[in-house]
């Protein structure tokens, strides 16, 4: 019984130590507005003097979780929130569909403001159902509203019915227009028609990456231009066992951050060999998984500041030293 005992512990201190705090972690802290509480996975630019935040809430968490909003609200210099946020109006008027609009992604191309989400308009809130990706002009008028116009329904013809659920494409600007990452294994590069929603493929690269040993990668930020290459964080998740989930074996979503080349064919040339991490992101409550998710990146002189989702009922801001970040990054074939 108790070299049971022992063993376990061992492989439970083993799952533990594979979680260090990355030192070029400067600050992680919880990010609230007021109102909504419970608003979680945010995308975040740069707007007039501060910030525009978008997130994600689930107005009936308990009930119905699968009900799903977006919002903005306006931030200043400092983060803090402006005013009150504001829900926007996604269904077309009449419609019986409740809303399921989530995870968005915040992006200026030029002087247009971009928000991508997945949705799915046509059919009753149901779990594991069809989702696809939504594209929008993010619109804010003289009376301090926000709106949406030009929706698009995004579509990707040469992988007809590839994913029942289409989500996590990672917007970026190339030469002024809008591209998305498709997926990241292998980095696959799309670009929209915004008249039709038609994506073109682009290019698709394969890279070796079996040193990442925590789940499958997925896209999460926008992609940011960094001197001659893109900056982007990406997530992957993977059930085990440690201290913030007191031993029990249950998912827990980790993060990195990658480059690629800045022109075609966009090739992943480097990448974090570890999750970037920090006890904050999982010190939240929810006892069936450990959630963080990133999906707003800010570039500044001297930090990457991102803004993650965390246990699907939590904001939060993290802040990178700029350089050491990039650094840490390793060359990639």
């Amino acid at each position: 019984m108790i070299q049971t005992f022992l063993i376990a512990l061992l492989f439970l201190t083993f799952q533990i130590n594979s979680l260090e705090t990355s030192p070029y972690i400067k600050s992680a802290q919880k990010l609230e507005i007021p109102v909504y509480k419970y608003a979680f996975n945010p995308s975040i630019i740069e707007f007039n003097d501060g910030y525009l935040l978008a997130f994600r809430l689930s107005p009936f968490i308990k009930k119905n979780p699968m009900v799903s909003k977006i919002g903005l609200i306006l931030l200043d210099k400092d983060f803090n929130p402006i005013g009150n946020p504001q829900l926007l109006k996604i269904r077309q008027q009449g419609s019986k569909i409740r809303d399921q609009e989530e995870d968005p992604r915040l992006i200026q191309i030029k002087d247009k403001i971009y928000i991508s989400y997945n949705d799915n308009p046509e059919k009753e809130v149901e779990i594991g159902g069809k989702r696809d990706l939504y594209l929008a002009e993010v619109v804010y008028d003289n009376f301090f509203q926000f709106s949406l116009r030009n929706k698009l329904k995004l579509t990707f013809p040469e992988k007809p019915g590839h994913e029942i659920v289409e989500k996590n494409w990672a917007p970026f600007e190339y030469e002024g227009e809008l591209y998305f990452s498709y997926s990241i294994s292998p980095h696959e590069v799309i670009k929209p028609d915004l008249s039709t929603g038609i994506c073109e493929k682009i290019s698709s690269v394969s890279f070796d990456h079996s040193f990442w040993k925590k789940g499958i990668l997925r896209g999460s930020t926008p992609s940011i231009k960094i001197d001659n290459r893109y900056v982007t964080f990406f997530h992957s998740s993977q059930s085990i066992s440690t201290s913030f989930s007191f031993g029990r074996k249950i998912k827990h979503y980790f993060f990195g951050a990658m480059a690629f080349e800045e022109k075609p064919p966009f090739k992943i040339t480097h990448m974090s060999h570890s999750p970037l991490f920090c006890d904050e992101f999982f010190n939240g409550t929810n006892p069936k998984m450990k959630i963080v998710f990133p999906a707003g990146i800010i570039v500044k002189e001297h930090e990457i500041i991102i803004v993650y989702g965390r246990d699907d009922y939590e904001m939060g801001i993290c802040r990178f030293d700029k350089q050491q970040l990039l650094d840490s990054l390793r060359a990639v074939q």
